[in-house]
Protein backbone atom coordinates (compact mmCIF):
# COMPACT_ATOMS: atom_id res chain seq x y z
CA UNK A 1 0.00 0.00 0.00
CA UNK A 2 1.47 3.42 -0.90
CA UNK A 3 0.81 7.23 0.16
CA UNK A 4 -0.51 9.85 -1.48
CA UNK A 5 2.82 11.61 -1.30
CA UNK A 6 4.02 9.05 -3.90
CA UNK A 7 1.31 9.68 -6.78
CA UNK A 8 1.20 13.38 -5.67
CA UNK A 9 4.72 13.38 -6.97
CA UNK A 10 4.31 12.37 -10.41
CA UNK A 11 1.21 14.87 -11.02
CA UNK A 12 1.62 17.79 -13.51
CA UNK A 13 1.79 20.74 -11.30
CA UNK A 14 -1.48 21.88 -12.05
CA UNK A 15 -3.07 18.98 -10.70
CA UNK A 16 -0.59 19.31 -6.83
CA UNK A 17 -1.06 23.16 -6.78
CA UNK A 18 -5.33 22.01 -6.83
CA UNK A 19 -3.81 19.23 -3.90
CA UNK A 20 -2.08 22.39 -2.16
CA UNK A 21 -5.31 24.49 -2.16
CA UNK A 22 -7.49 22.18 -0.65
CA UNK A 23 -5.23 21.17 1.93
CA UNK A 24 -4.60 16.96 1.27
CA UNK A 25 -2.87 15.49 3.77
CA UNK A 26 -0.26 13.71 1.72
CA UNK A 27 0.51 10.96 4.35
CA UNK A 28 -3.08 9.23 3.58
CA UNK A 29 -3.04 5.63 2.60
CA UNK A 30 -3.86 5.26 -0.94
CA UNK A 31 -6.12 1.75 -0.83
CA UNK A 32 -7.18 2.27 -4.66
CA UNK A 33 -5.33 4.27 -7.66
CA UNK A 34 -6.28 3.91 -10.92
CA UNK A 35 -6.80 6.29 -14.43
CA UNK A 36 -8.49 6.95 -17.68
CA UNK A 37 -7.79 8.29 -20.69
CA UNK A 38 -10.49 10.17 -22.76
CA UNK A 39 -11.71 12.16 -25.94
CA UNK A 40 -13.94 14.98 -26.03
CA UNK A 41 -13.46 15.61 -29.48
CA UNK A 42 -11.68 18.42 -28.83
CA UNK A 43 -8.90 17.64 -26.57
CA UNK A 44 -7.69 14.29 -25.01
CA UNK A 45 -7.68 14.57 -21.24
CA UNK A 46 -7.44 11.98 -18.00
CA UNK A 47 -9.00 11.45 -15.16
CA UNK A 48 -7.32 9.91 -11.88
CA UNK A 49 -9.44 7.95 -9.57
CA UNK A 50 -8.23 7.72 -6.21
CA UNK A 51 -9.32 5.87 -2.96
CA UNK A 52 -7.41 7.22 0.35
CA UNK A 53 -7.97 6.19 3.45
CA UNK A 54 -11.15 9.01 4.21
CA UNK A 55 -11.44 10.43 0.92
CA UNK A 56 -12.45 9.22 -2.53
CA UNK A 57 -11.21 11.65 -5.45
CA UNK A 58 -11.86 12.43 -9.07
CA UNK A 59 -9.21 14.66 -10.86
CA UNK A 60 -10.38 15.47 -14.79
CA UNK A 61 -6.49 16.65 -16.32
CA UNK A 62 -6.51 18.56 -19.47
CA UNK A 63 -2.91 18.41 -20.62
CA UNK A 64 -2.94 20.42 -23.95
CA UNK A 65 -5.12 23.49 -21.69
CA UNK A 66 -3.52 22.57 -18.86
CA UNK A 67 -7.16 22.63 -16.89
CA UNK A 68 -7.73 20.35 -14.16
CA UNK A 69 -11.06 19.85 -12.39
CA UNK A 70 -10.84 18.42 -8.77
CA UNK A 71 -13.67 16.77 -6.88
CA UNK A 72 -13.20 15.21 -3.56
CA UNK A 73 -15.90 13.39 -0.94
CA UNK A 74 -15.13 12.23 2.52
CA UNK A 75 -15.94 8.39 2.56
CA UNK A 76 -18.16 9.40 5.55
CA UNK A 77 -20.47 11.77 3.17
CA UNK A 78 -20.75 9.14 0.77
CA UNK A 79 -22.23 6.60 3.20
CA UNK A 80 -24.61 8.85 4.75
CA UNK A 81 -25.84 9.86 1.12
CA UNK A 82 -26.46 5.97 0.50
CA UNK A 83 -28.10 5.73 4.07
CA UNK A 84 -30.17 8.24 3.30
CA UNK A 85 -31.30 6.14 -0.04
CA UNK A 86 -29.73 8.98 -2.48
CA UNK A 87 -30.83 12.05 -3.72
CA UNK A 88 -34.08 13.59 -2.51
CA UNK A 89 -34.61 15.09 -5.70
CA UNK A 90 -35.45 11.55 -7.29
CA UNK A 91 -38.30 11.31 -4.57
Amino acid sequence: MSILKEIYSKFPKVIQNEFDRNGVRLEAKIYNFFTEEKDDGEEKYMIYYIESTTRLFEIVYYPKSELCLYNSMTKFSIQKIKDQGGSNYEK
